[in-house]
């Protein structure tokens, strides 16, 4: 019996404004609480990968696209952030440990829609 990963991407398209909100609220409470060290090297290892540009440039838009459709107008650049950083963090884990991928999709994790 085959098992299906959910990637942050799948999971996207169902976020509404309220696990937006939940996704801003959860990252900020992990900034007051300091970043880990596995969230910063997650962080520079994937801008540092050649596709890392196209790749957020993708997903902000997407991103946008998403709060626009939903009429998510809280702390827009938080939520943009946190979001893009999931994604990248799916679209480049294979150079990540699971604790930077782990770090990176945290606050996703925690406020939108679980994962099948």
């Amino acid at each position: 019996m085959a098992t299906t990963t959910t990637t942050t991407t799948d999971r996207l398209a169902s976020l509404d404004a309220e696990q937006l909100h939940r996704i801003v609220v959860a990252h900020e409470a992990a900034k007051r609480a300091r970043f880990s060290a596995e969230y910063l090297r997650a962080r520079v290892t994937i801008a540092g990968a050649p596709e890392f540009a196209q790749a957020s440039a993708e997903f902000t838009e997407e991103i946008m696209e998403l709060m626009d459709r939903v009429g998510y107008t809280g702390g827009r650049n938080t939520a943009l952030a946190t979001i893009r950083w999931a994604l990248l963090a799916d679209r480049f884990r294979d150079s990540l440990s699971e604790e930077e991928h782990r770090a990176l999709t945290a606050s996703f994790d925690a406020a939108a829609v679980p994962a099948a």
